[in-house]
């Protein structure tokens, strides 16, 4: 009499020595990333500081979103567009993040704002902070109404955006609030502007001002030093002035922008103006999602464009 075999149970074992093995191998040699790569897993999973602080810029087009973590707080400024609301948010699940610590709305335009209400519910957060702006350019749009019903939906605290607010993060590690310093008539010029600093560096993250918010800051006296710019306005021509990008200084420019796109960002003046002050650019156009691994022996820089990973 012919025997039936469970197939799938002789396979089993052997599949699992052969992910044995090849774990071992990747775990060996450190390229832990290619394992992801190997079995189609997402990238999102990659990485995990080593001290538990990290900068990331977070891809989502021709829009804005970073987020901050340290082992006691979570920091997500901005979120780009409605659409891109679900990777998002699967890109902080991915990172660990349960609660959010603290949003930053930079202004309430959509490329900045449109899908935080969606993370908001998701993910709830303890604060808030946005730009107090006259009530001549408080927005109407839906994207704005939806953030605010998620504000009072979730309990959230509202900060309105000062210049001279500190915020600790962790032992090593707080976040300055430099701007708005006045009233702009301007709407992108009332962007928040947060400096992030850690004993590995700095981070300048400027929303979308232009050159009259740029110039007061130049002149403010406060310090807007950063080893890590992230470069106002998406590379437009309306930022990005010489005498702000000297007052910055800086190792790395990060340029938030999608491709194509019809504002032709970033421009090439500006990118000459960084080539000129010896900066290296980082695009999400060109490198996907940037990010910035911290220690007190500074930072490794890691790109990732869809399954691809580089240092």
């Amino acid at each position: 009499m012919r025997k039936n075999i469970n197939i799938k149970s002789k396979l089993f074992p052997v599949l699992i020595a052969v992910v044995v093995c090849i774990s071992a191998f990747f775990t060996a040699t450190g390229k832990w990333h290619e394992i992801y790569s190997f079995f189609g897993l997402s990238e999102n999973t990659v990485f995990v500081s080593s001290e538990g602080i990290s900068v990331h810029f977070i891809d989502v087009g021709q829009g804005d979103c970073a987020l901050i973590l340290t082992p006691e707080s979570s920091v997500l400024i901005d979120s780009g567009e409605r659409e891109y609301s679900a990777s998002v948010i699967n890109y902080l699940r991915a990172q660990g993040v349960t609660k959010l610590n603290f949003i930053i709305v930079s202004h309430p335009h959509s490329d900045h704002m449109g899908g935080m209400s969606f993370i908001i519910d998701e993910f709830g957060a303890d604060f808030i902070i946005i730009p107090r702006m006259n009530d001549s350019l408080v927005p109407t749009t839906s994207a704005f109404l939806r953030l605010l019903d998620s504000i009072e939906d979730n309990g959230t605290e509202v900060i309105w955006a000062k210049s001279g607010m500190v915020f600790e993060l962790c032992g090593n590690s707080r976040m300055d609030i430099l701007a708005p310093l006045k009233e702009y008539e301007r709407f992108n010029d009332n962007s928040v502007v947060m400096r992030f600093v850690h004993d590995a560096g700095s981070f300048l993250f400027t929303g979308d001002i232009e050159s009259e918010s740029e110039n007061d800051l130049a002149n403010s006296g406060l310090d807007i030093s950063a080893d890590v710019l992230k470069v106002a306005h998406h590379g437009s021509l309306t930022s990005s002035t010489a005498k702000f990008l000297n007052a910055v200084g800086g190792r790395y420019a990060v340029i938030t922008v999608g491709s194509p796109n019809p504002y032709n960002h970033p421009r090439d003046e500006v990118l000459n103006r960084l080539v000129n002050r010896n900066y290296e650019i980082l695009r999400t156009d060109l490198h996907g999602n940037i990010i910035f691994d911290l220690s007190a022996d500074g930072f490794i820089v890691h790109v990732q464009k869809g399954n691809d990973v580089y240092e």
